[in-house]
């Protein structure tokens, strides 16, 4: 350690990891076997970007840290000698020499791979013996492995690959966590995460006068430290993996390291908020309590595979026999344990020394060397592998017998249907007369007369009494035509059914006398059904009523009142706080820090994420209207926007009122905003020409360069100042720091990286190559020590929209309107004389990046990628850029890590041979029509997960198949079949001794596994526990928590709290809901296992199906099972009212979940009334979440009124089409409102806005000849006039059908919306829009309830030409553009007649009138002004500006509105010269009727 550096200790929050290799320096301090005298040439260096306490950004360079994989040693511990036992000392040769030839081995097959010199073979660091436990399966005791730790994470897989390729010593080795990255490893072995901090004992500061170890960062703060130094890693508790009972209560020791702050947390805010105790956890006593046992649970296959496990147990013991343990075992470090080798005196930490000298240093390769002569290579032959070592008797002391020899091996479960009590029927009418007490008549009647007096039935015997006749309680009204006239003549025949529907109009009904008011027939036809009223309340009800009322309304008048008071104290204490201290931004500790104190009397402090954000966007002066070229067009201005979170957060309160502080590093007046969760300050970079002003009148600072050199540097001097965690764009490649990169390449004069002066080190890192999954998620470009976030990925990633557009965005996440200008435009502004001219393009701009803030800030990303990375225990990159299998394994190995369970690396040879999946989820086909009855929708509760919680669903716990499969107990990619051990037992002392302890140990075992309907047993939970079923259980139960909290926040903890919990209960989610994707992955599976995903789907399978037997076969329940789909059941109850859904939802799901082991759980989820189940993954509903809830919300699931492949007038004739089914049954006003829509379809009268289509497009995908996609063929079109709009991969591009010959192909009728904005109006292909795309999808839904759609639009009165509209029919925009008024008849342009001309537009009527004729058009051009006028208005509001905007937003229907408006006032006020031209010309002829 130099002494010249002063020591002290860190705390940085971390939010950038990286890696380079660089030459061995002071700091690397560790001595290797395989370098120089000990000494690597070339080391491995982590380097972590963040921040400090203070908020100073920070580069901590992190020594002796090494990549590592493992590969199995097959190899003995004996001494190649005994002399060295009589010594009274052990020295392994044996391990020793293997690992020299080893490590030769391997530095000579990478050289020769990268063909390099045998003399340049440092590639290694160590190789050191270790023993884990295998993770992949059940294994009794640990194997052994040797660790080889490499210098250059960048040659991972080509160790990896020569490795498996049998490349070394000729032998084909199984590699273990190679597919781990190295930073990973790192944040794993020392319990670092992302986003959070990490504390460091001891640091040694760089400064810029040191030249031994000089700055090589541009942050304010640079240091370098030890790996030993680090002080999370003592966080961790190692531990053996064996048998161990699971905890109920999942906060008394937590194994997921990340939730043990998270329940800190919690605890932390549940006592200053007062909100209560925790709630219970799926695994909680209290709800176990009357549960089914998972051991108690039968399947359809249970007696064919408990006969076979018996069979295969009883085999396996006879042929077993035990292996001891080598004395030399206990030195064997753990694989955990090895971490500590790296560091200084590390085998004082970890190598313990027994009274004889022997200590795990024997088994050191370079404490050997040094004993040696360095460079020497021992002779000793290589012993042959044996197999691994099988398991021995002395380690099942923690096997429990059983107590019960005599018990079943499975005990067969009780029927769960005589454990709840049973509803008895209500009696019939008659019995009740019958049981009737009797009276006496009056004396004067006989006395020998007598009769029973007969009491009316009550309200509950005659609601009950309906199911005797077979009446349902409920009568729903079905589908019907209100007019007779609408009723088909023939039956519609859909899907194999004929079906007919009846008329309720009274035009069908005979004549009769008498009289009925219209508005009571009106309101008969809409009722929607029949039931029995409920008594009305007496008076004593009543009287009580009004009492409770006015108790209710004292009470919540008080507590207003104490709110009231509350609320003013509080605003007059923030006023006096504000008064009294200034602003400070210094940093606040986080909840978990000991030392932390409340920011002020009402809210705990909020912990901060760190995260600064700088957002970009430029001006670009382009060739008329071309798109950008970065290899011609200049950079006229920059735009950006700063952001930091950390300045934000110093109180929540502040943000509300809103903050200013001026100040700036270059003397400018700046503006600072405190907004809602962020601190952001504006301004731009201008480059100047000759003569253009610079007094624009714009609020942020304006730094002005004359030259687009000195704009680079300028950006790059900003970049350092501020030192931003996040380079943000909303379209990097076109308009932001993609298109910075390529134009800075293309500038001669400017000789600087511009990508490597934009980031955070003078000398370049190892950032990783970027994948091609990489590119599609984030971005391509990458800078070091900076995340670069393509807003328009992440929007696309996140958020299903029909356009990514920004103005499409904005408008359906933040609800504003902003305007679209185009490149034209803007180039005519940037160049313009006029300061207010230049001032609305950088005014545009501005509006454009604080937009890109904005959706970051609505959308939570940052927030919810930090709380990510912190719950997953990955970096922040590495959230956005990684999948979900990524995370899942991240999590597990930090749990398998301390327990020194070893992963396997499969490559993809070896998963693509594993067994085709078995099993399938249980998805039942629809009984597909529409039920006017209450439809209960019920759902196991994450089926998958508990299902892996229920049973101890494992790697770690799977013993393998019950049965051979085709000859082989084959467990995904490798041979498994070890089984649980035995209890030790006595002597065999006579035959029937032996049979009684054989008949002991099959019921030993029965008792250790469970064993699934697929034919896989796993070990149960007091044998060991699996890791998988663990991290589950504290998953869940801490999301319950999470959830629990944001429900009873108070409004006064502020929205930051809120959007972190729900970042993090939703983080915790997507970890439960991917576990089994994890386990069942085949083609990209990192480490994919079919059989036990298909125990997992098989078992669920099961599960599902004896829930819809148990429905089916409870005739007190009358329900009919409708569908079911993977974890959700849809039950029909016929005849059933809503109330009475609900009660009986309850009921079944109460039923099923007690039949079932905990934590599976059936929840009530909702009530369809009514339904229409039209496919599989297809249905529509009114939903009633509760049953006091009045009014239903209709509910879709993959029609087209929510799918992205359609358009607006799709999707709002099929809402309104259901709406009309669900609320009337009327096909009359059905039929009406569909006749009235494709009316306004065929005569134009629709905007182009909601007919346009928008699909993904992936240009280099499609067959050359092949017809493209109309998107795709749209796409081609604008590249061919500007290659600058090639579409992103995957992005969706909007295009129109156009009018055409029947004969033409799709792609040649696609227009795009620009392009039909010159030319409009334009006859669009209206038969298509109607036939194609609107009439299947309604056929789909009304041919269910016997309706065709199709005869409907034949019914229609056909169209012979445009209605008549007079003043609306506008001339051709272009010659031979297809347009309304060429395909259809002449009318008047006044009146709207026919008979007219081309040359003569004007009908005789009107050229005889002419003084109507025009006041009519007068009239006519003063209406279309006032609407010009207002349309102005709105188009100069959304823009804020004065003049009026030339605005191209295609997503706008103002937009079509006002070019419609303008080109109908233009020609209006061409019509009074062109009727004074045709009067001139038409002479009056001899008419009787002129005068």
């Amino acid at each position: 350690m130099p002494a010249s550096r002063p020591e002290r200790a860190l705390d940085l929050f971390i939010t950038n990891v990286e890696y380079t290799v660089q030459e061995s320096g002071p700091f690397d301090t560790y001595r290797s076997a395989f370098g120089i005298n000990g000494c690597l040439p070339r080391v491995p260096v982590i380097r972590a970007y963040g921040a400090t306490r203070h908020g100073q950004r920070c580069c901590l360079h992190v020594h002796n840290v090494f990549p590592y994989l493992y590969v199995e040693y097959h190899g003995s511990l004996e001494p190649t000698n005994g002399t060295c036992q009589m010594r009274g000392f052990a020295d392994p040769d044996v391990v020793l020499d293997y690992i020299d030839e080893l490590g030769h081995a391997v530095q000579t097959a990478i050289a020769a791979s990268l063909r390099l010199p045998p003399t340049r073979k440092h590639f290694l660091a160590a190789i050191h013996l270790c023993k884990g436990t295998p993770f992949y399966g059940y294994h009794v005791r640990p194997a052994y492995y040797l660790k080889i730790s490499y210098v250059d994470p960048a040659i991972r897989h080509r160790l990896r690959a020569l490795l498996e390729q049998g490349h070394v010593l000729n032998t084909v080795f199984q590699p273990y966590e190679a597919h781990v990255q190295y930073h990973l490893q790192w944040m794993m072995d020392y319990n670092v995460y992302g986003c959070d901090w990490m504390h460091v004992e001891s640091v040694s500061y760089r400064s810029s006068a040191d030249k031994a170890v000089p700055q090589d960062s541009y942050c304010a703060v640079e240091a370098d430290t030890w790996a030993h130094s680090i002080k999370n890693r003592r966080y961790i508790h190692a531990s053996e993996p064996g048998g161990s009972q699971p905890s109920l209560n999942v906060q008394e020791d937590l194994v997921v390291p990340s939730l043990r702050a998270l329940w800190s947390q919690d605890r932390e805010r549940r006592a200053y908020w007062d909100l209560g105790p925790t709630p219970p956890s799926a695994m909680d006593e209290r709800e176990c309590r009357g549960r089914l046992q998972a051991a108690d649970m039968q399947w359809d296959v249970s007696p064919r595979l408990n006969a076979a496990w018996h069979e295969r147990v009883g085999r396996a013991y006879r042929d077993h026999h035990d292996v001891a343990i080598h004395e030399l075992d206990k030195y064997v470090l753990a694989a955990y344990q090895t971490v500590e080798l790296f560091h200084e005196n590390g085998y004082d930490h970890v190598g313990w020394e027994d009274e004889s000298g022997r200590s795990a240093k024997m088994f050191d390769y370079a404490q050997s060397q040094t004993r040696s002569v360095m460079g020497t290579t021992r002779a000793t032959p290589i012993p042959e592998p044996t197999l691994p070592p099988s398991f021995s008797s002395h380690e099942t002391s923690d096997i429990v017998p059983s107590t019960f020899p005599n018990e079943s091996p499975i005990p067969v479960p009780v029927s769960q249907t005589d454990r709840l009590p049973q509803r008895s029927p209500a009696p019939p009418l008659a019995l009740v007369a019958l049981a009737a007490p009797p009276m006496q008549l009056p004396t004067c009647m006989p006395s020998s007369l007598y009769t029973y007096k007969v009491p009316p039935p009550t309200q509950v015997q005659l609601e009950d009494s309906w199911s005797q006749f077979q009446q349902p309680r409920v009568l729903y009204e079905t589908c019907h035509y209100s007019s007779t006239a609408d009723v088909p003549r023939q039956a519609h025949e859909y899907g194999g059914q004929v079906k007919t529907l009846p008329s309720t109009g009274l035009d069908g009904l005979d004549g009769f006398r008498g009289s009925t008011s219209s508005r009571v027939a009106r309101g008969l036809s809409q009722i929607r059904y029949w039931q029995w009223a409920h008594a009305p309340p007496s008076q004593v009800d009543v009287q009580a009523w009004l009492t409770m009322q006015d108790t209710k309304e004292q009470g919540d008048e008080q507590k207003r009142h104490y709110k009231r008071q509350a609320r003013n104290a509080d605003l007059l204490a923030e006023r006096a706080k504000r008064a009294d201290q200034a602003v400070s931004w210094q940093h606040e500790p986080s909840l978990s820090d000991p030392s932390r104190r409340s920011c002020d009397g009402r809210s705990p402090p909020l912990e901060k994420k760190h995260l600064s954000t700088l957002c970009m966007d430029l001006l670009v002066c382009t060739r008329g209207d071309l798109g950008p070229d970065s290899m011609r067009d200049p950079i006229s201005a920059v735009v950006y926007t700063w952001m930091d979170e950390a300045q934000s957060d110093v109180d929540f309160k502040h943000a509300e009122h809103g903050m200013h502080h001026n100040s700036d590093a270059d003397g400018h007046a700046c503006d600072w905003q405190q907004e809602a969760g962020h601190a952001s300050r504006s301004g731009i970079i201008l480059v100047r020409d000759s003569g253009l002003p610079i007094k624009l009148g714009l609020r942020e600072p304006i730094t002005v360069v004359d030259s687009e050199v000195a704009l680079f540097h300028k950006l790059v001097d900003l970049v350092r100042m501020w030192d931003p965690d996040i380079l943000a764009g909303y379209d990097v490649a076109r308009t932001s720091w993609g298109f910075l990169v390529r134009r800075a390449s293309a500038v001669p004069a400017l000789d600087m990286d511009i990508v490597y002066e934009l980031g955070r080190m003078r000398t370049q890192s190892a950032v990783g190559a970027m994948t091609d999954w990489s590119a599609s998620t984030t971005s391509s470009l990458r800078i070091c020590g900076r995340h670069v976030l393509n807003v328009w990925r992440l929007m696309r990633t996140h958020i299903a929209l029909t356009q990514y557009t920004l103005e499409h965005v904005v408008m359906n996440v933040l609800h504003k309107r902003t305007p679209v200008y185009s490149c034209a435009t803007l180039t005519e502004w940037l160049r313009s004389y006029r300061a207010a001219d230049v001032a609305r393009a950088l005014r545009y701009a501005l509006r454009r990046v604080r937009f890109c803030v904005a959706l970051l800030d609505k959308t939570e990303m940052i927030t919810r990628t930090a709380e990510f990375a912190r719950m997953y225990g990955v970096d922040f990159f590495s959230v956005l850029s990684r999948g979900s299998q990524f995370r899942v394994e991240s999590v597990l190995l930090r749990i398998t890590k301390p327990r020194s369970y070893v992963l396997p690396s499969p490559n993809r040879a070896q998963v693509a041979q594993q067994n085709a999946p078995e099993c399938l989820p249980l998805v039942l086909e629809p009984c597909s029509g529409m039920y006017r009855g209450p439809v209960v929708v019920l759902d196991f509760q994450s089926l998958y997960p508990t299902m892996m919680m229920a049973y101890n669903l494992c790697y770690s716990t799977c013993v393998g198949r019950v049965t051979p499969f085709k000859g082989s107990y084959k467990l995904g990619f490798t041979q498994h079949a070890e089984l649980p051990p035995r209890t030790a037992a006595a002597p065999v002392a006579s035959p029937a001794t032996a049979w009684q302890q054989q008949s002991q140990e099959q019921q030993q075992q029965d008792t250790n596994v469970y064993i699934l309907p697929n034919g896989l047993a796993f070990v149960r939970p007091h044998i060991r526990e699996g890791i998988l079923p663990r991290m589950l259980h504290e998953v869940l139960s801490a999301r319950i928590m999470t959830k629990h909290t944001l429900k009873r926040l108070p409004k006064e903890a502020g929205h930051v709290p809120q959007r972190r919990l729900q970042a993090q209960q939703l983080a915790l989610k997507l970890l439960a809901n991917v576990t089994y994707g994890y386990c069942g992955a085949t083609a990209s599976g990192r480490m994919p296992c079919v059989e036990i995903a298909d125990a997992i789907v098989q078992s669920a399978r099961e599960t599902l199906e004896k829930a819809m037997a148990l429905i089916e076969q409870t005739p007190e329940w009358g329900a009919d099972i409708v569908y079911g789909d993977t974890d959700s059941i849809f039950v029909h109850l016929p005849g059933q009212s809503k109330d009475d859904a609900f009660r009986i939802g309850h009921e079944i799901a109460e039923r099923i979940t007690a039949m079932n082991p905990a934590p599976v759980r059936l929840n009530f989820e909702k009530v369809y009334l009514p339904c229409m189940l039209v496919a599989k993954k297809r249905y529509a509903g009114y939903r009633f979440d509760t049953k006091e809830q009045a009014r239903a919300t209709l509910d879709v699931k993959g029609l087209e009124m929510i799918r992205r492949d359609g358009h607006v007038a799709l999707q709002r004739m099929q809402e309104t089409c259901l709406r009309i089914l669900f609320e009337t049954h009327d096909m009359t006003a059905m039929k009406r409102y569909c006749q009235r829509q494709w009316a306004k379809l065929y005569t134009n009268d629709v905007l182009p806005l909601y007919l346009l289509m928008s699909k993904e497009v992936r240009m280099g995908t499609y067959a050359s000849g092949a017809s493209m996609p109309p998107g795709a063929a749209v796409a081609m079109q604008r590249m061919r006039h500007d290659p600058a709009y090639m579409p992103h991969a995957a992005e969706r591009v909007p295009y129109l059908i156009q009018h055409g010959a029947p004969s033409a192909k799709l792609q040649d009728l696609a227009l795009s919306p620009h392009e039909l904005l010159r030319v409009w109006p334009l006859a669009l292909h209206m038969e298509y829009y109607v036939r194609r795309t609107i009439l299947p999808a309604l056929d789909r839904l009304l041919g269910l309830v016997g309706v065709n759609v199709y005869a409907w639009l034949e019914d229609m009165p056909k169209q012979v030409g445009r209605p008549r509209r007079p003043l609306l029919c506008l001339p051709p925009t272009r010659p031979n553009a297809p347009t309304l008024l060429q395909t259809l008849a002449h009318t008047c342009l006044v009146c709207g007649n026919p008979g007219t001309s081309q040359a003569h537009p004007f009908c005789i009527d009107c050229l005889r009138n002419p003084e109507t004729s025009m006041q009519r058009i007068t009239s006519a051009q003063h209406a279309a002004e006032t609407q010009q006028l207002g349309l102005h208005h709105i188009c100069t509001t959304c823009a804020q500006e004065m003049e009026r905007p030339p605005c191209e937003a295609i997503d706008c229907a103002v937009l079509y509105k006002r070019i419609s408006n303008d080109r109908l006032v233009q020609h209006l006020h061409a019509l009074p010269g062109d009727l004074e031209r045709d009067l001139e010309q038409t002479r009056p002829g001899s008419d009787a009727w002129t005068w």
